[in-house]
């Protein structure tokens, strides 16, 4: 089997098996003899952040000498973007070797059971001390809160609403979702949230009998790339890394990129990409941008996928918006150009549809570039893993 089938093959296995993925996942570690129980497990939940926050984490602990292991969703262009040690992507090869190890236990695992319990692997094949590990929907059920060893850290970044037909409709359904991460012995972090969102995640901690839990406090004036910045420095310190040692590895702003949140792509036009896809990230996004980009207008390209509120996006982003474009996606669940732009009518706005990706980013680069306004493209991952593929940008 090469590369490109194993990766169909992963792919195309289901989104939600017919049993919770912490079952599933279970099941394959205890039938592979618990690797995971060698591992320095820092576990990190949340509706936004997730992805930031476990980067900042597991790059400043490769930088102060402690082999590191990173699993995170989705990838944007290659599955193996996924599974990294100090920064490197796990090699297709062993993307293939893996696959096929963990294929042959059965099970019926789903697309993020795999990725998971391979991530785990390769994190035990190559010596890491810490595994830094993303959860992708919710956590109490999610796959990879199947970990048998305690995590040293659990990390919940953020909580808003979203996914509300799988984590419940309300603000303390969906901490208390986020909250299954954690386990008793463990220490805990929360970043910026509504009280009552953090009072329910307490609550559950003193039940567990969990006692070092803290929380990021930020003003609220600060944007979302500094509220990330402040979590994981809370989490470091849990593991020795001290608040002054992180400082001064990540000065500067350029410390603070992550792939597909307020990632530059060109400067002439100003090309923005990002993954926000439910309202509370788009209203972080927008909060962003006016602190990077005072005085500028933006002119978006949205995608969306059905079954997250993309109209909510659309509605924090229309206020500062000097045009919108809209562009399909190659996904079942995927709405039309021409479905995104009925939605900002409806929502009072006007929008252009886009035939395909390629005609889509060269409209808000043009129109942006006319009007010196800062060109911006978000709504979904997918989205963004599609332009960093297929288009290219000069410096």
């Amino acid at each position: 089997m090469d590369y490109i089938k194993a990766v169909n093959e992963i792919m195309g296995r289901t989104r939600f098996g017919n049993r919770p993925g912490v079952e599933i996942s279970a099941e394959l570690l205890q039938k592979l003899g618990n690797p995971e129980k060698s591992l320095r497990i820092i576990h990190v939940a949340g509706t936004n952040g997730k992805g930031s926050v476990c980067t900042y984490i597991a790059n400043t602990l490769t930088a102060t000498g402690h082999r590191t292991g990173l699993f995170t969703s989705p990838h944007l262009v290659d599955f193996r973007e996924r599974i990294r040690v100090d920064g490197q992507e796990i090699s297709e090869d062993e993307v293939v070797r893996l696959f096929e190890q963990i294929d042959a236990l059965g099970g019926s695992p789903t697309m993020f059971d795999i990725s998971f319990i391979m991530a785990i692997l390769h994190f035990v094949k190559t010596g890491c001390e810490f595994a830094v590990l993303e959860t992708g929907l919710g956590g109490r059920l999610d796959s990879t809160t199947a970990v048998s060893k305690t995590p040293e850290v659990c990390v919940i970044t953020s909580i808003s609403k979203d996914h509300t037909g799988v984590l419940g409709d309300s603000i303390e359904e969906i901490a208390r979702e986020k909250a299954g991460i954690i386990k008793p012995g463990c220490k805990v972090v929360l970043g910026q949230m509504p009280d009552r969102a953090k009072e329910t995640i307490l609550d559950y901690c003193r039940l567990l009998g969990v006692k070092d839990a803290v929380g990021a406090e930020v003003g609220f004036s600060e944007v979302f790339v500094y509220k990330n910045f402040t979590t994981a420095g809370l989490a470091l310190e849990m593991v020795g890394v001290s608040a002054e040692e992180y400082k001064a590895l990540c000065r500067g702003e350029e410390k603070l990129a992550v792939a597909g949140r307020m990632q530059v792509l060109s400067e002439h036009p100003t090309f923005i990409v990002d993954g926000a896809h439910n309202p509370a990230a788009a209203k972080e996004l927008v909060r962003c941008l006016e602190h990077f980009y005072p005085g500028r207008r933006f002119t978006f390209l949205i995608a969306g996928l059905q079954g997250h509120d993309t109209a909510g996006v659309i509605k924090r982003l229309l206020p500062v918006a000097d045009g919108i474009f809209t562009v399909g996606l190659e996904d079942a669940r995927a709405y039309s150009a021409q479905e995104l732009s009925d939605i900002v009518a409806g929502l009072g706005g006007t929008a252009t549809a886009c035939e395909d990706l390629s005609d889509a980013v060269n409209a808000v680069t043009a129109a942006a570039f006319a009007k010196d306004n800062v060109a911006v493209a978000c709504g979904s991952f997918y989205l963004i893993g599609d332009i960093l593929d297929e288009v290219s940008f000069a410096p």
